[in-house]
């Protein structure tokens, strides 16, 4: 539309002059044709004039017309300095058709310009030499109006360069363009641009870097480099590239550098945001860098940068190290636009493939994990398929790792084998600081340990259902930290599932509980995580739960293996936040590692561990002494209590020998003790105590209320035990109930983390023991003392070296008690006590038993035939060690006292007598005292008894009255039961004989003492000895032999000699007595006899002599013959 005149009146001078920048070539051409002189044409005022009246420089070198009206210039060359329109054009020669009339009404036409050799055109910085045609067909000027309806031109072997840099070469252009009309002065330089329209296509040898990097200077973290072959398609409306338009550099050697610490984004001053580290990556390879534009709805077109490479290696160059090799390597941005006077926008969309990539070491990829992450890549070759996506400043994508011979730490656990890693990117927002994980999956197939052969697999596969986080503080801020913070400020939430066979992971997390001695889990199973992170560490509510099919713990020296579930939790607590460990075990067992039988089985374990929560720098950082742990356990089934062995003393009174048992207890567990309590019930319990084997039930409540892992202290106040079993010789029920008032040791355990001999401690005990036979390991054993019984019994039991120390005291109070001792056995209701004496590594005991009356009778048990008041008996042990061994002390001692007794009937002793050997107790009852003192093997000892109403039978004869016995017995041996009892007496008094025929003698009286005797003391007794004779008179020795003669009245009067004394020797043996060399005097008679009674039969002979008179009478099988004068005498003994 043509402008008013005031408009163009009103325009400045040097607009006008703007605007003759294309119109005064054209005027300068048409002038040299319209001027019929030549030399006007080619002179140097006329080019002067022309440039001063454009404002161009306008030159030629020779200028001719023709008479068809065509301007003939030769080397034309026009140029403009003007900082909005810097340009030049070189022309080796040019034909100009001009409109005549137009120049009369002030307007520059060309109808036509044709123009051959294109030498240079210059726009700015930019410069285009070359060989080539021009053609400008319909092109007018008015004032500073200019429009061009068609402009060709076609250029070959041409070169762009830029002031003296090449940035193509070999260039073949061919451009059809025309340029709506426009005022010049308002659209300054490349504002021309949006007037032109029209095709162009090119190819030529070009620069990367110098082609594309000023137009990806939006773009920072993209740069370019290498040459290769250029290829253009443009289709320009107007200053914009039309849909189809196409630009393409294909390069044998491209390259690509990245730099992730800058985002596709820019802040609100323009800055571009930091999104990583200032980390270069190279990437090299054959390629091609390609623009596209392309078609959008709604009429919109955007423009498509495409860089593809293949045969990819891409280097960090900061470090110069390879981080990966790539098939192919594809880079696409989407640009809003294909505006040419605009820079390009930053793009809507960029993306990033790499496609069969191989990582030589994928350690590289450990600058991308957080400090104090759980996962440490250590090493290993790996392929890598991986698509980025930035939508605006969004980031989002998809990762897949994989490799066959990887190895990194999980948990600060070794490990190596097969990885594969589907890492889903569905969001990272940098203006929100968030990052989407979500859908993320992860399998690996590796071996835990240094020794892989004889390691576990660690199969592990999981996805991230829901994986979101958050970074806290402006990164902008982090990055001008000199240090970042540790841990990093991120929140977040993750919800993992899936299936693992190693729960080693959870090493890390407990290698430094109880004291260092660490926990170890292992197992397989599904698992579900629910995490909520706070500055990088999982914080309260989160949750990481196991069900597993196989599941072991193993603290301190146990293991336990079974099925179950294991559930962490982390919670707040008055003490911060704390992670809560549950581990519950079905059909569990419980064994120590050293031992192959269980100690549990069938059992419900649940095993509890609460510590602080780790922090972010480090997820193994438990405290060594804060971590908490508690094992408790339900129904549990000991099969075998032999295995409580290994955990006794080896001086411990008591060891099992077999039986099961059921059990319940727990026990809590921190770095420096063990606090609890147990239960453990059975029956048909076989052991032995005290060398003795037993057998029945046992409760066992077990208080234990501080043990110290280091073996200084062991606690078990409190303890309740209830044993019931019976001896397999005896079957004697032991029957025991006690409770541990006080029981603390110190230095339990040695040095090989076992019961300590030598521990030391002390134990206060109350309770019932209704078997006493345990004593009796601390009674002499060849003094044939033992108890028995039941009562109460208070303790107090200092343990030292090995042993119970001097000092310990042990009393029962009971009811009944029994004592045996020698061939005896005394019961009633008494007391016991024990003391140790004596030095501390080898103490003695002294052990005191009363019993204010009692019952005594034979060692069997058989009869009990003596009734006495205040027995005691008192034993001493100088070494305990050896009385409780295979050898017991020498130099025991033991007295036993009876000082008042009374026996109910004496015929209970015809045990001690020869059998059917014509002497027997019949009747009586006795007062009788004992005293007997035992040393080592030897023994000795005084039994007083007297009798009133003895009755006594010798072969035919009957005696009645008192009997009087005073048994001394002196240097005595134990083991064979054998005496000197030199120095007894046996007296009888007031007696009265009784014969068969009811004749009477009273007031009969003898008294026998032995000499030179040897008593072996046994049933029935064995006596030989000297005797020392004294009786009223001879009647009843006279009888035994007359009793059958016809002659026995007057026999039995002559040989009835009244007051003799004499000697005698005596032989008790088992069915038999025998008396010889019996010699008896009254005055001038003197009495020989020589008797054996044997299977109630008589034999032997009796003298009397009178010199030099004598007579006598023989028995053979009771049969008796007188002899007169001479007598016949015994065979033989």
């Amino acid at each position: 539309m043509p402008e008013s005149k005031d408009h163009l009146a009103g325009s400045p001078r040097p607009a006008r002059r703007r605007a003759l920048l294309v119109a005064a070539i054209l005027l300068g051409l048409t002038a040299a044709i319209a001027l019929s002189f030549h030399p006007l044409l080619n002179s140097r005022w006329l080019q002067e004039r022309l440039s001063e009246h454009s404002g161009l420089s306008i030159t030629w070198e020779s200028a001719r017309l023709r008479p068809s009206g065509q301007l003939r210039l030769r080397a034309l060359r026009i140029e403009r300095d003007d900082p909005d329109w810097p340009v030049a054009l070189a022309l080796h020669q040019a034909s100009a058709q001009l409109d005549l009339r137009a120049l009369l009404r002030r307007e520059l036409r060309v109808l036509r310009l044709d123009a051959e050799g294109i030498r240079s055109l210059r726009f700015g910085n930019y410069r285009l030499e070359g060989d080539g045609d021009l053609s400008l067909e319909g092109a007018a000027l008015r004032a500073d109006r200019i429009d061009i309806e068609s402009l060709r031109f076609d250029l070959s072997k041409a070169s762009v360069l830029r002031e003296e840099a090449v940035l193509s070469r070999d260039l073949a252009i061919a451009a059809r363009v025309q340029l709506a009309p426009l005022v010049v002065a308002e659209n300054p330089g490349v504002q021309i641009l949006r007037f032109v329209s029209g095709n162009l296509t090119l190819s030529a040898k070009a620069d990367a870097w110098d082609l594309f990097n000023d137009y990806l200077q939006e773009i920072p973290w993209l740069s370019l480099s290498g040459h290769g072959d250029l290829t253009a398609a443009l289709s320009i409306d107007r200053g914009h590239l039309e849909p189809g338009s196409r630009l393409r550099l294909d390069s044998p050697a491209l390259g690509v550098t990245l730099q992730p610490g800058t985002e596709p984004g820019a802040d609100a001053n323009g800055a571009p945001r930091p999104i990583g580290d200032d980390t270069l990556y190279r990437l090299a390879g054959a390629g091609r860098v390609e623009l596209q534009v392309v078609s959008k709805a709604a009429g919109q077109t955007e423009t498509i940068l495409g860089v593809d490479l293949t045969d990819v290696e891409m280097r960090d160059q900061g470090e110069d190290t390879r981080f990966l090799d790539s098939r192919a390597f594809r880079l696409e941005s989407r640009i809003a636009g294909a505006d040419l006077l605009q820079p390009p926008d930053l793009p809507e969309q960029t993306s990033l493939r790499w496609t069969s990539a191989v990582v030589p070491d994928i350690a590289v990829f450990s600058r991308y994990l957080p400090p104090g992450s759980p996962v440490a890549l250590r090493g290993g070759l790996a392929g890598l398929d991986a698509v980025l996506t930035w939508e605006g400043d969004r980031l989002h994508g998809a990762l897949d790792l994989h490799g066959d011979d990887v190895r990194l730490s999980l948990l600060e656990t070794d490990v190596e084998g097969k990885l594969n890693l589907d890492l889903r990117i569905n969001g990272l927002e940098p203006t929100d600081q968030t990052l989407d994980l979500s859908g993320t999956r992860l399998q690996l197939e590796a071996i835990a340990g240094a020794q892989p052969q004889t390691s576990v697999p660690l199969i592990t596969r999981f996805s991230l259902d829901d994986a979101r986080f958050r970074l806290t503080r402006p990164i902008a801020e982090l990055r001008a930290m000199d240090h970042r913070p540790d841990p990093l400020p991120i929140d977040g939430r993750l919800l993992v599932s899936g299936e693992v066979n190693h729960l080693g992971f959870f090493d890390a997390f407990l290698s430094n509980a109880l004291g260092g001695r660490g926990i170890r889990l292992d197992g397989s199973g599904t698992l579900i995580t629910e995490l909520n992170v706070v500055d990088s560490t999982p914080a309260s509510g989160s949750r990481l739960t196991v069900e597993a099919r196989t599941l072991s713990a193993s603290l301190l020296d146990f293991e336990i293996g079974g099925t179950g579930a294991l559930d962490a939790r982390w919670l707040d607590g008055d003490a911060g936040e704390t992670l809560t460990l549950e581990t519950r075990f079905t059909e569990a067992s419980l064994q120590h590692r050293d031992e192959s039988r269980p100690l549990l089985d069938s059992a419900c374990i649940e095993l509890e561990i609460e510590a602080p929560a780790p922090s972010g720098q480090a997820l193994a950082d438990l405290s060594t002494d804060a971590a908490r742990v508690a094992v408790r356990w339900d129904g549990a089934r000991m099969p075998d209590v032999g295995v409580l062995n290994r955990y006794l003393p080896e001086q411990a009174p008591f060891r099992f020998r077999g039986g099961s048992a059921v059990s319940e207890g727990l026990l809590r567990l921190d770095a420096q003790q063990v606090s609890g309590a147990l239960q453990l019930k059975g029956k048909g319990i076989g052991g032995e105590l005290f060398e003795t084997a037993i057998e029945g039930g046992l409760s066992l409540d077990l208080e234990l209320r501080n043990l110290r892992l280091d073996g200084s202290a062991l606690d078990l106040s409190g303890t309740h035990v209830e044993l019931h079993a019976a001896g397999d010789a005896r079957n004697e029920r032991l029957r025991t109930v006690l409770n541990l008032k006080e029981a603390r040791f110190t230095d339990w355990l040695d040095a090989a983390n076992k019961p300590n001999r030598a521990m030391q401690g002390r134990i206060l005990l109350e309770g019932r023991v209704t078997q006493l036979g345990f004593l009796d390991n601390f009674l002499p054993r060849e003094h044939g003392v033992r108890v028995r019984g039941e009562g109460r019994i208070d303790a107090d039991l200092i343990l030292g070296h090995a042993t119970i120390a001097p000092g310990s005291r042990v009393r029962i109070d009971a009811t009944p008690l029994q004592v045996d001792f020698l061939d005896y056995r005394a019961e009633g209701d008494g007391r016991l006590s024990l003391e140790t004496d004596g030095r501390a590594r080898d103490p003695g005991a002294a052990l005191e038993l009363t019993l204010p009356r009692f019952a005594l009778g034979r060692r069997d048990g058989s009869e009990s035939y003596i009734e006495g008041q205040d027995l005691s008996l008192e034993s001493r042990t100088p070494s305990l060690k050896r009385a409780t061994g295979t050898r017991s002390a020498r130099n025991t001692t033991t007295r036993i006292r009876l000082p008042k007794a009374q026996l109910r009937d004496l015929s209970v002793y015809n045990r001690y007598l020869p059998k059917d050997a014509g002497l027997a107790l019949l009747a009586g009852s006795a007062d009788l005292s004992m005293l007997f003192n035992l040393e080592g093997q030897e023994a000795e000892g005084e039994i007083n008894l007297h009798s009133r109403d003895t009755r006594i039978r010798m072969d035919t004869q009957e005696l009645g009255g008192n009997l009087t016995l005073e048994a001394r017995l002196r240097e005595g041996d134990i083991a064979s039961m054998t005496f000197d009892a030199s120095g007894s007496r046996i007296r009888l008094d007031g007696m009265t004989l009784t014969e068969t025929d009811g004749s009477e003698t009273t007031d009969w009286w003898a008294q026998l003492q032995l000499d030179e005797a040897r008593l072996v003391w046994a049933e029935p007794l064995r006596l030989e000895s000297r005797l020392a004779l004294g009786m009223r008179d001879t009647g009843l020795l006279a009888r035994l032999f007359v009793a059958q003669a016809r002659e026995r009245d007057w026999l039995g009067q002559l040989l009835t000699v009244p007051d003799v004394k004499g000697t005698a020797r005596v032989r008790l043996r088992d069915e038999s007595i025998h008396l010889w060399n019996a010699r008896l005097s009254a005055g001038p008679l003197v009495l020989f006899a020589d008797l054996k009674m044997q299977d109630s039969l008589l034999n032997g002979e009796l003298s009397a002599v009178i010199q030099p008179f004598s007579v006598s009478i023989s028995l053979t099988d009771s049969r008796p013959k007188l002899h007169l004068i001479n007598s016949p005498g015994l065979s033989g003994d």
